[in-house]
C-alpha cells in the first residue's frame, strides 16, 4: 500500500511539472511488472535545455548497479539490502522457481564489490531464515571453478569441495557474465543474463530499446531522454560520426562498464587517441556530448554542482536505482559522483576531457587493482548533497527516467526471450561449442499504438520553433475566406474570372485531397511580383515549421485529419471494414525530429475518433510483409506483439518510391492514393503534362498555372541540346525523387559535365529554364530574393504552401519558407556549385549518410523571418490559388489514370511516362493481366 500511495504522489509532481504527460499513462509505467528486468540502476546527467528548463537525461542503466554501501540507514531490515531481497528477489523466486528445486539452497554469485554481496547475502539469509551460499566467479577463473552447469541447473562448490544445486542465485556477476551463465537455465538467476544483453550490459541494445519505447509512448507525453545517437558505428566511422556532432562526442563500446569503454573526446588529439586504440568490437555507440553551456555538442548542457568557495563548478551525475515490487517501481538508493576537475568554459584541444567529464569512481591503483575514488562521492548526507542543487521535482524526474529506460530495457529482453532457442545451453566458457547467438534485429517490430486523450498541452513543433508566433500578415491571410480570397486575387488579376476561380477553390478532388506546393517568388520583365510553382508534393511536410495555439485541436494536424482525412475515410471505406482500425504509415527515419509529424499525425487522429491507432514504419529497403502485408487488398499491420490486423484506412507519409509497396488499387482506404504520386505528386513529368492540360482547359478564363518553361521526356544523351536551347543554364529534374534529390541546377558546362557523369537510374527527364539572377536567368522569370540583410546579401528562397480539400473547399495548411545556402550571384564565372545559392531544400545528408533537416535556412512565419521575404497577403493569396490550380490538375489527371472501378489504368500511364524503369518498380506488387502486356 506504501509503494501504491508513493507512486500516486510522484505522479501527481511528475504530471505537475510535465502537463503534457498523460497521468493514466504514468501510472501504467510506474506500476508495470517486468517479467525479466526487476532491478536496475540509472546513471543521470542534471542537463539544461537551451530554453533553460532542468531535465533529467539518462545516460546509462545497469543490469548490476551498485549502490547500496553510499546509502545511509538504519537498522535491522530497513536497509535497501533488504528491500530488495523480501520485495523483489524473494518474490521473483516464488513465481519463478522449479518445483524440482524448491528445497535446494539459495546463493549469491560475485566478481567484485564484497561489500555489496555480502550484504545482499547476509540480507537474503536474515529474511528467509537460511544459510546462502557466496559464491566468487571472475571472468579469468577456470571452467568449474566455483560454479558448474548441469542440464540448466546452477551447482556451487562448497569448502569441502562439495557440489550443491541451487534453486536460485541473486547475481552481482559484472564482467562480461554471459561467458559463465547461460541465457536460458532452470536455477532462477536474478537479473538473468539476457538482460545484460538486452541493454543493462549493452549500451547498442539500450539504445534501440529507448528508441522503440517512445514510439510505443508516442502521443502520452512519455520520452527516454538521451543525448543524439548513431548506433552500429565501425571503428572507421567514428571519426565520421564524430564530425557530424560538431567534433564532441562520446563514443562507448557496448559491452564495457564501471566507466571503462567509454570515451569522451573534444579534440583531434583526442580523437587520434583514440583511434590507435584495440576497442575489442567491431560496432559502437556515438552520442552527442553534453558538455559546458557554450560548448555542448547536445540538446543539453550540464547543470554542474552549485559553485564552491573558489568558484568553481564540476560536472555530476546521479545512480538512481529502482526494483519492482509487487504495488509497482521504488527507488532503492541514491547517490551522485563529480568529475575530477571542474568543467572549463572554453576548450584549447590539450585537455585530457575525461578529468572533466568522467564521472565514473572506479579506478585502477598503481598495482592495477580497482579501487573507488570515493573523494569524489557525493552522497545524500546533507553537505554533499546541497552542493548538487537539486530538488524533489528533480529526483522524481530522474526517478521516471529511470523506470522508463529499465522497463525499455524490459521490453527488449521479452523480445529476444521469445525469439532466443528453448532448449538449455551453456555459454561457450563452459562448453566446446560456439558462442551463443541471440537473433536480434532492431526494425522487427513495426506497428505501434498511439492511444486518444482529451486534450494535448504541447504542438509536435521542430525544436528550432522554439516560442515563434505566426507573423501577422500571414495570420491576417489564414484568416480570409473564399469568397474574400476571390475578390482580393481578381482585384490583382484583373483578367481572371471570378466565377472560374469560385469553381477552383470549391472543387472537390476525387484522389488528390493533401498537397504542398513549393513556390518560387519570382519577378516578371514588367516587375510585377507572381509566384511560380516548382513542383507539388502528395506527402508535404510543413506543420512542424507552423506554429499555433499548441493545445485542443487547433493545429494543423488536427486540421488535416479532422477535415479531410476522416472526410476521405466516410466517404471510400469498405463496408467489410468498418470496424477495423486506423493506421498511419511513414518511412521517417528512427529520429525523434524526422518522426514528429507522423507521430503527431497518428496522435491527432486518435484524439479526434477517440480510438487507438497504429503508427507503422515501412522503409523502401525492408523485406516484403516485414511491417505491412495486402491480402485481397487489405491492409494489414503487425503490432508488436507479432499479430497481424487489418486496417479500414491509412494515412501514408510514405516519400519514397511508396508505390513499391503500396498498391494502386486497395480496399483499404490509402491518403493519398497512390495514384496521385504517380500522376503528379511523386512524378515531375506527369505534373507538366497536367499542368498543361489544365492551362489548355481554362484558356478563356485567365486562370494559368505559371511554371518555367519545360522540356518533357528528355533521353539523358539529350540533356545537353535542351540545356543549349536554354541558353546554358537550366534545371534538369528526375521525375520521381523527392527531398530534393534528383534535382540538378546547370549554369556552367562543368556543371553539365558532372551531370552527364551521373546514373540518374531512369530513362527520360524533364529540362525547365533556370529561375536565377535577373542579370542571367533564362526563365521569364528572376527571382526576388529575400530583402538584403546588414550585409547587403539577398538569397533565393522558396515558399511552401500547403493545402487540404474540405466539404467546403481548398483551404490552407500551413506556411513555410527555406533559403539557399549562399547569397544569389549577380554574376558567374562558371567555377561556382550553382546548388549552393539556388538549391532551397532543407533536406541533407550528414557525415554518415543520416537525413537531417538544415533548419539554419528555415526561414519560418515567425515575425523576424518571415519580415526578410517581403512577401505581402497578395503574393499568399496568389501562391494559394496557383498552389490550388496545380493540385487541381495533378487531381485530374489522376482521375484520367484510375478506371472507375478504381483499377490502375496501367497501358495509359505507360504511354505518358514512357519510362521501362518506372514501370518495372511499380509491378512489383501488382498481378493484374494489364500490367504484364504494358511490360512485353
Amino acid at each position: 500500500m506504501a509503494t501504491l500511495i508513493c507512486n500516486v504522489l510522484c505522479s501527481f509532481r511528475y504530471c505537475k511539472e510535465h502537463k503534457d504527460v498523460q497521468p493514466e499513462a504514468l501510472w501504467k509505467l510506474l506500476t508495470y511488472r517486468p517479467k525479466h528486468f526487476r532491478w536496475a540502476g540509472a546513471d543521470l546527467f542534471p542537463g539544461v535545455t537551451a530554453a533553460g528548463r532542468p531535465e533529467m537525461v539518462v545516460l546509462e542503466v545497469n543490469s548490476c548497479p551498485s549502490g547500496q554501501k553510499y546509502m545511509p540507514h538504519g537498522t535491522g531490515m530497513d536497509s535497501g539490502y533488504h528491500k530488495l531481497m523480501s520485495e523483489t528477489f524473494r518474490d521473483t523466486v516464488s513465481s519463478k522457481c522449479d518445483p524440482f528445486l524448491r528445497n535446494k539452497p539459495l546463493a549469491v554469485v560475485l566478481d567484485k564489490n564484497q561489500l555489496e554481496t555480502s550484504g545482499y547475502a547476509a540480507a537474503l539469509a536474515d529474511i528467509t531464515k537460511e544459510p546462502v551460499y557466496v559464491v566468487e566467479a571472475y571472468l579469468n577463473q577456470p571452467k568449474e571453478h566455483n560454479i558448474r552447469w548441469t542440464d540448466g541447473i546452477m551447482e556451487v562448490r562448497d569448502v569441502e569441495d562439495q557440489w550443491h544445486a541451487v534453486r536460485a542465485a541473486f547475481r552481482y556477476v559484472t564482467q562480461k557474465p554471459w561467458t559463465r551463465i547461460p541465457l536460458t537455465t532452470k536455477t532462477v538467476v536474478f537479473n538473468p543474463i539476457s538482460c545484460c544483453l538486452a541493454g543493462g550490459r549493452n549500451k547498442l541494445l539500450a539504445a534501440m530499446a529507448y528508441e522503440d519505447f517512445n514510439k510505443q509512448q508516442g502521443g502520452t507525453g512519455l520520452r527516454i531522454r538521451t543525448p543524439r545517437t548513431f548506433l552500429r558505428v565501425t571503428k572507421a566511422q567514428i571519426p565520421t560520426a564524430v564530425q557530424a556532432l560538431g567534433g564532441k562526442a562520446v563514443i562507448k563500446v557496448p559491452y564495457s562498464n564501471c566507466g571503462q569503454g567509454v570515451y569522451t573526446v573534444t579534440s583531434q588529439k583526442e580523437l587520434d587517441k583514440l583511434m590507435a586504440l584495440d576497442l575489442n568490437y567491431e560496432k559502437f555507440i556515438v552520442q552527442a556530448l553534453v558538455g559546458h553551456k557554450n560548448w555542448s555538442s547536445s540538446q543539453w548542457h550540464h547543470a554542474c554542482t552549485l559553485p564552491d568557495e573558489e568558484g568553481r563548478e564540476y560536472v555530476f551525475d546521479t545512480r538512481l536505482m529502482v526494483h519492482a515490487t509487487p504495488d509497482g517501481f521504488r527507488p532503492l538508493c541514491i547517490f551522485s559522483r563529480r568529475a575530477h576537475l571542474p568543467l572549463p568554459d572554453t576548450l584549447d584541444g590539450t585537455e585530457d576531457s575525461w578529468e572533466y567529464l568522467g564521472t565514473n569512481l572506479s579506478i585502477k591503483d598503481t598495482i592495477g587493482a580497482w579501487q573507488s575514488d570515493t573523494e569524489r562521492l557525493l552522497s545524500v548526507d546533507n553537505e554533499p548533497f546541497e552542493a548538487l542543487g537539486l530538488s524533489v521535482e528533480n529526483l522524481v524526474d530522474g526517478f521516471v527516467q529511470t523506470v522508463m529506460a529499465a522497463t525499455a530495457i524490459d521490453k527488449m529482453c521479452c523480445r529476444l526471450k521469445a525469439k532466443s532457442p528453448r532448449s538449455v545451453r551453456s555459454p561457450a566458457h563452459y562448453t566446446s561449442s560456439s558462442h551463443t547467438t541471440i537473433p536480434v534485429n532492431h526494425s522487427d517490430v513495426m506497428a505501434y499504438v498511439i492511444h486518444p486523450r482529451e486534450a494535448r498541452p504541447y504542438s509536435f513543433l521542430h525544436p528550432a520553433m522554439g516560442e515563434a508566433k505566426t507573423h501577422p500578415t500571414v495570420t491576417a491571410f489564414l484568416h480570409l475566406d473564399t469568397e474574400q480570397i476571390i475578390h482580393r486575387y481578381c482585384k490583382e488579376h484583373k483578367e481572371v474570372q471570378p466565377e472560374a476561380l469560385w469553381k477552383i477553390l470549391t472543387y472537390r478532388p476525387k484522389h488528390f485531397r493533401w498537397a504542398g506546393g513549393d513556390l518560387f517568388a519570382g519577378v516578371a520583365a514588367t516587375g510585377q511580383r507572381e509566384m511560380v510553382v516548382v513542383e507539388v508534393n502528395s506527402v508535404p511536410t510543413g506543420p512542424k515549421y507552423m506554429p499555433h495555439g499548441g493545445t485542443g485541436m487547433d493545429s494543423s494536424y488536427h486540421k488535416l485529419m479532422g477535415e479531410t482525412f476522416l472526410d476521405t475515410v466516410s466517404s471510400k471505406c469498405d463496408p467489410s471494414l468498418r470496424n477495423m482500425p486506423l493506421a498511419v504509415l511513414h518511412d521517417k527515419q528512427n529520429t525523434h525530429r524526422q518522426q514528429i509529424e507522423p507521430i503527431a499525425y497518428a496522435t491527432a487522429l486518435a484524439d479526434i475518433t477517440k480510438e487507438p491507432v497504429y503508427l507503422v514504419e515501412t522503409f523502401v529497403d525492408q523485406p516484403k510483409e516485414h511491417s505491412i502485408r495486402w491480402t485481397d487488398g487489405i491492409m494489414e499491420v503487425r503490432d508488436v506483439e507479432d499479430q497481424w490486423h487489418a486496417v479500414r484506412a491509412a494515412l501514408r507519409y510514405v516519400t519514397q518510391k511508396p508505390w513499391t509497396r503500396i498498391p494502386l488499387t486497395t480496399k483499404t482506404v490509402v491518403f493519398n492514393h497512390i495514384a496521385s504520386d504517380l500522376s503528379g505528386g511523386r512524378n515531375k513529368l506527369l505534373a507538366a503534362m497536367a499542368y498543361d492540360d489544365f492551362n489548355k482547359q481554362q484558356g478563356g478564363t485567365g486562370l494559368h498555372i505559371r511554371t518555367p518553361r519545360t522540356f518533357l521526356r528528355v533521353t539523358k544523351a539529350q540533356i545537353p541540346t535542351a540545356v543549349q536551347a536554354l541558353g546554358g543554364k537550366a534545371v534538369i529534374k528526375v521525375p520521381y525523387s523527392n527531398c530534393g534529390q534528383g534535382v540538378y541546377t546547370v549554369t556552367s558546362q562543368k556543371e553539365l559535365d558532372k551531370l552527364m557523369a551521373l546514373d540518374l537510374n531512369y530513362e527520360k527527364f524533364i529540362v525547365q529554364a533556370l529561375v536565377g539572377h535577373k542579370n542571367w536567368s533564362s526563365s521569364q522569370w528572376h527571382h526576388a530574393c529575400t530583402l538584403p540583410d546588414e550585409e547587403g546579401r539577398e538569397y533565393v528562397f522558396d515558399t511552401r504552401l500547403m493545402v487540404h480539400s474540405t466539404p467546403d473547399g481548398f483551404r490552407p495548411l500551413c506556411i513555410f519558407s527555406r533559403r539557399a545556402h549562399l547569397p544569389l550571384p549577380d554574376t558567374l564565372d562558371g567555377t561556382e556549385d550553382s546548388w549552393e545559392y539556388l538549391g532551397t531544400n532543407l533536406s541533407i545528408k550528414d557525415t554518415i549518410g543520416a537525413w537531417q533537416s538544415d533548419t539554419e535556412r528555415l526561414l519560418s512565419v515567425d515575425n523576424e523571418p518571415f519580415e526578410a521575404l517581403g512577401l505581402s497577403v497578395e503574393n499568399l493569396v496568389d501562391g494559394f490559388v496557383q498552389t490550388v490550380m496545380a493540385t487541381t490538375a495533378i487531381d485530374k489527371m489522376c482521375c484520367r489514370l484510375v478506371r472507375p472501378d478504381n483499377s490502375f489504368d496501367f497501358e495509359e500511364f505507360a504511354v505518358l511516362a514512357d519510362d521501362r524503369k518506372i514501370l518495372e518498380e511499380i509491378y512489383d506488387l501488382s498481378d493484374t493481366s494489364d500490367e504484364t502486356s504494358v511490360v512485353n
